[in-house]
């Protein structure tokens, strides 16, 4: 339990006792302004990732500034961007290296763990306090200078070895959430080339006798799939659905993220039926499609297909295909492209028999069944890690 005046974290190792103390960033850390020199690798801040090689960033950014402008980091050394600071952004070096000169490279005392600081200071927490002690008129503008940041409380074990404990602990809960994300990507590429294979045919079942299927035929996607376009008001009607907007569905995964009432909307909607096929005309590049398993209605901006001569549960993986991509991105507008629909009608697919189609959808639903498990997992141990980072600090 915490004390009233919160000296002791909630969530502690055994083996340690006694309050946290309060001392300053400058009882903890140096500000360190050793100049770079040639042969180091440059790195960035960035919110999401900490301290990494620029080169390994997308965007294209210069790669040999002059050394002398440079800053140096030692390996063990916490370095952050003064302009982002009050968003979290900074990161421990796993190397020597140089960084910007808008960088502030704190280096450890003696009784200073970095890596506790690391997890420390991104906490919502600490981040008030860093937009607290930073500078400037608006948040775009906000600087936390080293000095303003030396300045600035916390309260911290006395021993290192607990904060080396700590840091130790929420690193083996980092190193499992990278393996989990690791998987994830290696399941989401088997799953990409596998429908490649299935799709062109370069793999196929067999019937369950062990005999080959019929030839794939071919057919205009309008006579293989009805564009559904029953629609809903919520002005006159008196039945309240599940809606969903353009913004419920999720990039390329084919989960929805929420769902609103449909009598609280005001525009025209399209009614669904459970197990429809819904996908997102408007930019259609972001790959947003869903196959709800309930009724309901959506956006104007979303297409309800469902399946003639092919299964709903072919279609579903239809329209994941790189095929059904390049037709879609057949586009009209540049500000706002979205698909035509008559591009997509007249376009000419291949697909299999009913029984072939059913396997091939079994066959990719049994790859996003593992992949949801894996994704869950993902998620339970980031809830499980906010949950320490709260108890497990004061």
């Amino acid at each position: 339990m915490k004390t009233a005046q919160n000296t002791v974290p909630e969530l502690r190792f055994p083996e340690f006792e006694g309050e946290w103390k309060l001392k300053r960033g400058n009882d903890l850390f140096l500000n360190s302004r050793i100049k770079g020199e040639d042969g180091l690798p440059i790195y960035s801040v960035t919110l999401n990732d900490g301290l990494v090689p620029r080169a390994s960033l997308d965007k294209k950014m210069e790669n040999d500034a002059a050394s002398g402008d440079n800053l140096r980091a030692q390996a063990g050394d916490l370095v952050y961007n003064m302009m982002r600071m009050w968003q979290g952004a900074l990161g421990l070096a796993h190397e020597e290296c140089m960084i910007s000169p808008a960088y502030v490279v704190l280096s450890g005392k003696a009784k200073t763990d970095t890596k506790f600081f690391e997890y420390n200071l991104k906490r919502p927490r600490s981040i008030y306090d860093l937009w607290a002690y930073s500078y400037g008129l608006t948040n775009d503008r906000l600087r936390l200078y080293s000095k303003d940041f030396l300045r600035i409380k916390f309260r911290v074990p006395e021993e290192k070895l607990e904060q080396q404990k700590i840091a130790s602990f929420l690193s083996s809960i980092d190193d499992k959430l990278t393996k989990l994300r690791r998987k994830r990507e290696l399941l989401n590429d088997f799953k990409r080339g596998l429908m490649q294979q299935l799709f062109s045919q370069a793999v196929r079942f067999k019937q369950d006798d062990g005999s080959e299927f019929p030839e794939w035929e071919y057919e205009e996607f309008r006579l293989l799939v009805d564009r559904v376009s029953k629609s809903y008001n919520s002005s006159i009607e008196t039945v309240n659905y599940p809606a969903i907007e353009l913004e419920s569905l999720d990039q390329g995964s084919g989960k929805i993220l929420n769902i609103f009432n449909s009598l609280d909307q005001k525009s025209t909607k399209t009614l669904f039926n459970q197990g429809d096929v819904l996908f997102g005309k408007l930019r259609p590049y972001l790959k947003k499609f869903a196959r709800p398993n309930f009724d309901g209605v959506c956006s104007s901006e979303i297409w309800v297909l469902r399946g003639k001569k092919i299964t709903n549960d072919f279609l579903f993986f239809v329209v994941q295909t790189s095929r059904f991509q390049k037709v879609v991105n057949i586009q009209s507008g540049s500000k706002m492209p979205r698909a035509d629909w008559n591009s997509v009608a007249d376009a000419v697919f291949l697909y299999p028999c009913l029984e072939e189609q059913q396997k091939i959808a079994d066959c990719l639903s049994s790859f996003d069944a593992k992949i949801d498990a894996v994704v869950k997992q993902i998620q339970q141990l980031d809830t499980f890690k906010k949950g320490l980072l709260q108890k497990m600090f004061v």
